[in-house]
């Protein structure tokens, strides 16, 4: 195998300066937020009924009736949630992640004909989060820690065989990283490659019409 010498990805402080390879990160934060769920088995309720098992709401608040009246009979506490309402506000609730969203209106601004499209005339509204922002939380989530890839490769089987699984083992991948490792200053940086998709959504296709058109965001290193 075959790695980009130049884009090494060599450890670093927050600063930016480069650390010796064998030392350790700095301890996370072990705290936990549950908000806004009450507590973790108050989360982990919601995660096995609405994810895991998807079970319906009349399924969820006789359920929850029996615990109730089992903490009522031992004289424990009150009950994880009201009924099946209560928890799907709680789940609406939750922030989607660390970036805020933050919206815009965008219009063609060039000149106008009679001719012109109907879209040349309209004013269309822009939902997004920061990409820098949304990046960092890639690249930092422990989540991936095993299955991303630091340096562009190139992977090979055989004579002249050349194994192609992901993104980074990619030629263009590893030629980019060698033109940017041109500059001197670039030599020990990490190349993360941000790859964009866009797709129709159910509204759209039921509508007959582009209702709204989702950007969905990731990096090249996973």
């Amino acid at each position: 195998m075959l790695t980009n010498i130049g884009l090494a990805a060599r450890k670093c402080n927050e600063e930016g300066e480069f650390i010796p390879e064998d030392e350790q990160p700095p301890p996370r934060d072990a705290t936990h937020d549950w908000t806004p769920f009450g507590d973790e088995p108050s989360f982990q309720f919601a995660e096995l009924m609405f994810e895991k098992i998807q079970s319906s709401r009349g399924d969820i608040d006789e359920l929850l009736r029996i615990l109730v009246k089992k903490s009522a009979e031992d004289g424990a506490g009150g009950p994880i949630y009201r009924n099946c309402a209560d928890m799907e506000e709680t789940i609406n609730a939750i922030e989607y992640g660390e970036s805020n969203w933050t919206s815009f209106k965008v219009k063609y601004s060039e000149e106008i004909t009679p001719e012109s499209p109907a879209w040349k005339r309209e004013e269309f509204v822009i939902h997004t989060r920061d990409s820098r922002s949304i990046v960092r939380s890639i690249v930092g989530s422990v989540d991936f820690d095993g299955h991303f890839d630091y340096v562009p490769f190139e992977e090979f089987t055989g004579p002249d065989c050349q194994r192609w699984s992901n993104f980074m083992s990619g030629r263009w991948a590893f030629q980019k990283a060698d033109t940017i490792a041109e500059d001197p200053n670039t030599h020990g940086a990490m190349l993360v490659l941000i790859i964009l998709g866009a797709d129709k959504t159910t509204v759209s296709v039921g509508t007959g019409n582009q209702e709204f058109h989702p950007v969905y965001l990731s990096v090249g290193n996973v």
